[in-house]
């Protein structure tokens, strides 16, 4: 089992870095941000699965801040990548990125402090006891799940608008 959960993971990390390959060789104009942002994440997301479940540590701590905050990436990306289907939207706007400013907050307040406490072999007493606070409270996970179901709700509300 382990062996085929292997060829898959292989699988999708050469297929995300081939896709990325090729979209990156367009010209500019024919190129999505966006698009190109949601393989980037699923690419770091397969190095990271294949890295913990084959136990490369270096791997798993270097891709884990990604990996743990897919959710708040890719649920927003994926909204404005169907809305500028459709539309010309300009990729670089000050309200788009207000969009992510949960996945700054998770970053700074969840997944900083757990990547720190990989990194350290010796904990501080304050960082052991949020971690563990962090740990007993898997609600975390069910609010990034939430935050990425609406922005999915979101996106499909977008693509019913027009008939293809």
């Amino acid at each position: 089992m382990q062996l085929l959960f292997n060829f898959i993971l292989s699988a999708g990390i050469t297929l995300t870095a081939v896709i990325l390959l090729v979209n990156f060789k367009k010209p500019q104009a024919k190129r999505s941000a966006y698009l190109n942002l949601i393989f980037i994440v699923l690419l770091f997301v397969c190095i990271h699965n294949y890295s913990e479940e084959n136990n490369i540590s270096f791997l798993t701590q270097l891709t884990f801040i990604i990996a743990d905050a897919v959710g708040f990436i890719l649920g927003p990306t994926i909204y404005w990548y169907v809305k500028s289907i459709y539309r010309d939207l300009p990729e670089k706007r000050k309200i788009y990125w207000l969009h992510y400013s949960p996945l700054i907050i998770y970053v700074l307040l969840i997944s900083g402090p757990i990547f720190l406490g990989q990194l350290l072999v010796t904990l501080p007493n304050n960082l052991a006891d949020y971690l563990q606070f962090l740990e007993d409270y898997q609600i975390l996970l069910q609010i990034q799940a939430l935050y990425w179901a609406f922005y999915a709700i979101l996106a499909l509300n977008e693509l019913k608008k027009y008939k293809l």
